[in-house]
Protein backbone atom coordinates (compact mmCIF):
# COMPACT_ATOMS: atom_id res chain seq x y z
CA UNK A 1 0.00 0.00 0.00
CA UNK A 2 1.52 3.25 -1.07
CA UNK A 3 0.35 5.41 2.57
CA UNK A 4 2.51 2.63 4.18
CA UNK A 5 5.46 3.15 2.44
CA UNK A 6 5.05 6.85 2.50
CA UNK A 7 4.88 6.55 6.18
CA UNK A 8 7.73 4.20 6.58
CA UNK A 9 10.00 6.19 4.66
CA UNK A 10 8.81 9.40 6.98
CA UNK A 11 9.52 7.21 9.71
CA UNK A 12 13.06 6.49 8.82
CA UNK A 13 14.19 9.67 8.00
CA UNK A 14 12.46 11.81 11.32
CA UNK A 15 13.53 8.60 13.20
CA UNK A 16 17.40 8.74 12.20
CA UNK A 17 17.36 12.58 12.44
CA UNK A 18 15.63 12.11 16.00
CA UNK A 19 18.95 10.13 16.55
CA UNK A 20 21.27 12.71 15.81
CA UNK A 21 20.21 15.21 17.58
CA UNK A 22 19.61 12.96 20.87
CA UNK A 23 23.55 12.45 20.11
CA UNK A 24 24.27 16.24 19.55
CA UNK A 25 22.14 17.18 22.58
CA UNK A 26 23.41 15.05 25.14
CA UNK A 27 26.66 15.66 24.14
CA UNK A 28 25.82 19.29 24.82
CA UNK A 29 24.96 18.51 27.59
CA UNK A 30 27.63 15.84 29.17
CA UNK A 31 30.04 17.98 27.55
CA UNK A 32 29.05 21.13 29.37
CA UNK A 33 29.12 22.52 26.32
CA UNK A 34 26.15 24.61 27.54
CA UNK A 35 25.28 25.30 31.33
CA UNK A 36 22.98 22.89 33.30
CA UNK A 37 20.50 23.82 35.66
CA UNK A 38 20.72 21.13 37.58
CA UNK A 39 24.92 20.49 37.40
CA UNK A 40 25.41 17.44 36.12
CA UNK A 41 27.40 16.04 39.39
CA UNK A 42 24.69 16.91 41.68
CA UNK A 43 21.90 15.41 39.23
CA UNK A 44 22.09 12.08 41.57
CA UNK A 45 20.91 13.83 44.72
CA UNK A 46 17.56 14.19 42.78
CA UNK A 47 17.06 10.43 41.32
CA UNK A 48 15.44 9.23 44.77
CA UNK A 49 12.89 12.21 44.52
CA UNK A 50 9.09 11.50 43.31
CA UNK A 51 8.68 13.89 40.42
CA UNK A 52 6.52 15.98 42.82
CA UNK A 53 9.31 16.81 45.24
CA UNK A 54 11.77 17.21 42.16
CA UNK A 55 9.92 19.66 40.94
CA UNK A 56 9.33 21.93 44.04
CA UNK A 57 13.22 21.81 44.95
CA UNK A 58 14.60 22.80 41.80
CA UNK A 59 12.25 24.77 41.16
CA UNK A 60 11.50 23.54 37.58
CA UNK A 61 7.51 23.67 36.64
CA UNK A 62 6.06 21.01 34.81
CA UNK A 63 4.19 20.99 31.16
CA UNK A 64 5.72 22.87 28.57
CA UNK A 65 7.49 25.65 30.97
CA UNK A 66 10.99 23.63 29.86
CA UNK A 67 10.87 25.77 26.65
CA UNK A 68 12.18 29.10 28.80
CA UNK A 69 15.09 26.44 29.98
CA UNK A 70 16.38 25.90 26.83
CA UNK A 71 19.47 27.64 27.37
CA UNK A 72 20.76 24.55 29.90
CA UNK A 73 22.12 21.86 28.54
CA UNK A 74 20.26 19.50 30.84
CA UNK A 75 16.69 21.28 29.10
CA UNK A 76 18.28 21.16 25.49
CA UNK A 77 17.89 17.53 25.28
CA UNK A 78 13.84 18.01 25.76
CA UNK A 79 14.16 19.25 21.95
CA UNK A 80 15.77 16.29 20.68
CA UNK A 81 13.00 14.32 22.91
CA UNK A 82 10.20 16.43 21.51
CA UNK A 83 11.04 15.74 17.96
CA UNK A 84 11.13 12.12 18.27
CA UNK A 85 7.81 12.53 19.57
CA UNK A 86 6.50 14.60 16.71
CA UNK A 87 7.57 12.52 13.58
CA UNK A 88 4.00 10.50 14.44
CA UNK A 89 2.28 13.58 13.32
CA UNK A 90 4.13 14.27 10.72
CA UNK A 91 4.13 10.79 9.51
CA UNK A 92 0.22 11.27 9.57
CA UNK A 93 0.34 14.56 8.18
CA UNK A 94 2.74 13.20 5.13
CA UNK A 95 -0.14 10.19 3.98
CA UNK A 96 -3.44 12.69 4.17
CA UNK A 97 -2.24 13.75 0.41
CA UNK A 98 -2.44 10.54 -0.51
CA UNK A 99 -5.69 9.52 0.64
CA UNK A 100 -6.95 12.64 -0.71
CA UNK A 101 -5.60 12.14 -4.27
CA UNK A 102 -7.12 8.46 -4.45
CA UNK A 103 -10.40 10.24 -2.70
CA UNK A 104 -9.98 7.90 0.29
CA UNK A 105 -12.13 9.61 2.48
CA UNK A 106 -12.83 7.20 5.43
CA UNK A 107 -9.08 7.29 5.79
CA UNK A 108 -8.20 10.54 5.11
CA UNK A 109 -10.35 11.80 7.85
CA UNK A 110 -9.54 9.05 10.15
CA UNK A 111 -5.71 10.38 9.66
CA UNK A 112 -7.02 14.02 10.24
CA UNK A 113 -8.72 12.88 13.72
CA UNK A 114 -5.25 11.20 14.86
CA UNK A 115 -3.46 14.48 14.09
CA UNK A 116 -5.94 15.91 16.22
CA UNK A 117 -5.49 13.83 19.00
CA UNK A 118 -1.91 13.22 19.03
CA UNK A 119 -1.17 17.82 18.86
CA UNK A 120 -4.02 17.81 21.37
CA UNK A 121 -2.75 15.50 24.03
CA UNK A 122 0.55 16.47 23.58
CA UNK A 123 -0.76 20.62 24.19
CA UNK A 124 -1.98 19.52 27.68
CA UNK A 125 -5.13 21.30 26.86
CA UNK A 126 -7.34 18.19 28.41
CA UNK A 127 -4.72 18.16 31.32
CA UNK A 128 -6.47 16.25 34.26
CA UNK A 129 -4.69 15.87 37.46
CA UNK A 130 -1.42 14.49 37.01
CA UNK A 131 1.29 16.91 36.11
Amino acid sequence: MKEQEIYAKFLNVLSKIGLGLVVITFILYVGELLPAKIPLQKISEYWSLSCEEYLRSTGIHSGWSWLHLLGYGDFVTFLAITFLAITTIICYLAIIPSYLRRNDKIYCWLAIIEVVVLITAASGILSIGGH
